[in-house]
């Protein structure tokens, strides 16, 4: 999962858009799943939006804990 900021650093990551780009194509090729669960809220200043995760990929599962997502069809 690519990390939007750097907690350590307390800047944003400067390779984050390579990292997402990465992340997304393995997902679009069928190499990887993403699956996000509902329960990281406490994490979610330093990770991406939703939105900007799943852009591009198909769901394949909603649950009431979280979504897996793959390759577009």
């Amino acid at each position: 999962m690519p990390i939007r900021w750097d907690p350590v650093q307390a800047a944003p990551r400067a390779d984050y858009p390579e990292q997402l780009a990465s992340m997304q194509a393995r997902v679009s090729r069928g190499e990887a799943v993403l699956i996000l669960f509902n329960t990281l809220s406490s994490q979610q200043a330093f990770l991406p939006t939703e939105a900007g995760l799943v852009d591009g990929l198909a769901t394949i599962l909603l649950a009431p804990d979280g979504s897996v997502h793959g390759a577009p069809h």
